[in-house]
């Protein structure tokens, strides 16, 4: 039931842009049974990071490109997904740091456990904050043209 108004909801409004969680999406398809959740003007699906064969499933689903965004309930968007497939880091908004097991910062391409300071959030900043996940922060730039960091998570 609850699905059914969720997605009556979708419909209604007609969003350019959907973003929501990855499981949400799952059970859109499997538990509503809904074929095709494309609205009149959507444009793109942006997710949580994507596993399996989730991408292919959602944009399937909704007939439109699906897009990474990694974050963090505490620090927000740390890293999108652009249409080229790079994962930019939002570097106005966090400082995404890789580390080794002893806290020491690691060049770019080396993995390691990822740490991000809010630049944001005044009303409890968070510095140096272990998220619990781990990737790298890539050399070089993206062939989108954007200026930004990259990065890469799992």
């Amino acid at each position: 039931q609850r699905v059914r108004v969720h997605f009556d909801l979708i419909l209604l409004h007609e969003p350019a842009t959907r973003r929501d969680f990855c499981h949400t999406r799952h059970t859109f398809q499997l538990e509503a049974q809904v074929p095709i959740l494309k609205t009149a003007e959507l444009r793109q699906v942006m997710d949580e990071l994507l596993a399996g064969g989730n991408r292919a499933l959602l944009a399937g689903a909704f007939q439109a490109p699906v897009y990474d965004v990694y974050g963090t309930s505490e620090t927000k968007e740390i890293a999108w997904e652009c249409p080229e497939g790079g994962m930019h880091v939002n570097a106005d908004a966090v400082r995404l740091e890789v580390v080794d097991d002893a806290g020491r910062s690691l060049p770019p391409g080396e993995e390691g456990s990822l740490v991000v300071t809010s630049l944001i959030n005044r009303a409890m900043p968070l510095v140096r904050y272990l998220t619990g996940d781990r990737g790298a922060l890539l050399p070089g730039t993206c062939t989108c043209g954007r200026s930004s960091p990259l990065s890469r998570e799992r």
